[in-house]
């Protein structure tokens, strides 16, 4: 069970957004309630999740995307073309228990069944979360089917449902009434949680005490939600000591400046562009006086990867390999680079190297650098591991031992052979790429929630991928209710990904569809332009331009 007495309110009726709504839910767990909670939003849904002594036993959505077909398949039980025949069969057996139609028609092993009826519920629990404004009841009887011996501890449910359906604004708001700094009990039982390796960075930081600036600033390389979906489901559960609430400024703002500080060049001394190639700095255009408040952004724009200089970076980093040169030389970190060096160093190198980010090269490259990327994942799969990289070091010294002998990049030297961690970081990297390709097809249908769902898990397998951020940023913007409280963060994640990514020109787009929509004329025409100096061929952006620039000269003529 949960530690710590600190509950939000006194178990009863309440309004979901009077405080944090994790704080609520863990305050059922702490209590060790039995009962029913009901959450009614102002536009009428309503959501149940049932306790027994503390522990989630039942949970109920009426959101398409929780019911039990659809958490199957993104569960990876069952495959796509199973959902609609799962779908009819659990509609016209309502009298029987769901995910039994499904483990039947599914065949699932009775493993898979417990593991599929775990995740409905904790997911079912955790979109609780997505209701801005409403009321809650709690109290008896229970009327959801409970099975026995199947329950979900709340913590993981409040982790989800921050990370994945607590919208920007509330999730900055709540974070600042949780506190200013925060330092994790050392006491603190975090198995429940769901945490990953993905989060272990953050933990650590959280042991020694940290802000959320803090650990924005010491983990760049880490989206920032996850951070702060961290520190929310460990303080509402009593899991951290916290100072008193601040009133600061709006959790993660970042400057341009800080942006771009924050880019990552390659290893290797291969160019990412042509020396030959200049920086340009651009300004916004002119703005009306409505938007007269918002700053004038002034940034360096670093020219696109051509071919050319990605060919000479897979081919120095290839006469590495082939050279038979360890596995520190190939990640370009000193043989006592510490565990964050050496996961910064290798985050830099697949960001270039994975088939997504590469621009638009020959099959023979994109094979090299799909054998170089696997040369990486292996060498930053024993590094990774204390154990296995204090080995790896050990057969480095004793090879020392061996007479020298120059190595020349023509040595054939057969590249490191992949072993369990690089094959499964491989299989993560594939699952995301699966998720992104649903997610954009969802938004291509207008399935909003859908897309949203698919295209965080993208982000979850893949968490540095700047292009998968950016789209589930845009998705998120299409899907709120209130733009203009989201509009901040969305530029922020998008302007990441026009910074780093090596095919920026999307997300620039889309800061323009966003400035678009927002009514900023000026704002989303520059954007649209630097679309076509990236790619003059770009045809949606030439169709935005022809559509905004007489809304700008009704603007220009307005304010003679």
């Amino acid at each position: 069970m949960l530690a710590g007495p600190d509950p939000a309110r006194e178990i009863g009726d309440g309004r979901v957004g009077d405080g944090p709504w994790g704080k609520t839910l863990a305050s059922f767990a702490l209590r060790r309630s039995s009962g029913e909670l009901v959450v009614t939003a102002d536009d009428g849904k309503q959501y149940r999740i049932a306790f027994t002594d503390g522990v989630v036993v039942a949970a109920s959505s009426p959101l398409a995307a929780d019911s039990v077909a659809r958490i199957a398949l993104t569960s990876h039980l069952v495959s796509s073309t199973q959902v609609a025949a799962i779908s009819k069969r659990v509609a016209a057996a309502s009298d029987r228990d769901e995910i039994e139609v499904v483990a039947e028609t599914a065949r699932l092993s009775v493993e898979h069944a417990v593991r599929l009826r775990k995740r409905v519920i904790t997911q079912r629990a955790a979109r609780t979360f997505s209701v801005d404004r409403g009321a809650y009841r709690f109290g008896d009887p229970i009327s959801l089917p409970v099975i026995s011996g199947i329950d979900v501890d709340i913590r993981a449910a409040i982790y989800l449902g921050v990370h994945l359906n607590l919208s920007e604004s509330r999730l900055a708001e709540d974070i600042r009434k949780l506190g200013s700094r925060f330092t994790l009990d050392p006491n603190a039982d975090l198995t429940c949680f769901g945490f990953t390796d993905v989060e272990e960075p953050i933990i650590e930081s959280l042991r020694a005490g940290a802000s959320i600036h803090e650990l924005d600033a010491r983990h760049r390389d880490i989206v920032p939600r996850t951070a702060q979906a961290i520190v929310y489901a460990l303080v509402s559960c009593g899991a951290c000591t916290v100072t008193a609430a601040t009133t600061e400024a709006p959790v993660r703002t970042s400057s341009i400046t800080e942006l771009e500080s924050r880019v990552k060049t390659t290893t290797w001394k291969a160019p990412l562009r042509e020396a030959s190639e200049p920086t340009r700095t651009t300004e916004l255009g002119a703005r009306t006086k409505a938007q007269s408040e918002a700053p004038v952004i002034s940034r360096t724009i670093t020219p696109r990867r051509n071919a050319f200089a990605v060919r000479e970076t897979i081919a120095q980093g290839l006469a590495l390999v082939d050279a038979g040169a360890d596995h520190f030389t190939l990640l370009g970190v000193s043989a006592d680079a510490p565990l964050d060096v050496i996961r910064s160093a290798y985050v830099g190198l697949a960001c270039q190297l994975h088939r997504d980010k590469l621009p638009l090269v020959d099959e023979e490259t994109a094979h090299a650098a799909h054998r170089l990327f696997a040369s990486v994942n292996a060498a930053f799969g024993i590094l990774c591991d204390p154990a296995r990289r204090a080995e790896y070091a050990a057969s480095l010294r004793q090879r020392a031992g061996e007479p020298v002998r120059t190595v020349r990049p023509t040595d054939r030297i057969p590249a490191p052979a992949s072993d369990g961690l690089a094959d499964r970081r491989i299989d993560k990297a594939i699952l995301a790429d699966e998720a992104f390709r649903r997610g954009l097809l969802a938004l291509k249908r207008e399935d909003l929630p859908s897309a949203i769902e698919e295209l965080m898990r993208a982000t979850e397998l893949s968490p540095h991928d700047v292009d998968h951020a950016a789209m589930l940023a845009w998705a998120r913007f299409c899907a709120a209710s209130d733009k203009h409280a989201v509009a901040s963060e969305i530029r922020r994640v998008l302007h990441t990904a026009v910074l780093k990514s090596p095919k920026p020109m999307t997300a620039q787009f889309y800061l323009g569809r966003v400035e678009r929509i927002l009514g900023r004329v000026h704002e989303a025409l520059h954007h649209f332009r630097e679309v076509l100096e990236i790619e003059p061929g770009h045809v949606d952006a030439a169709t935005e331009i022809r559509m905004l620039e007489p809304r700008a000269a009704n603007d220009r003529r307005g304010r003679r």
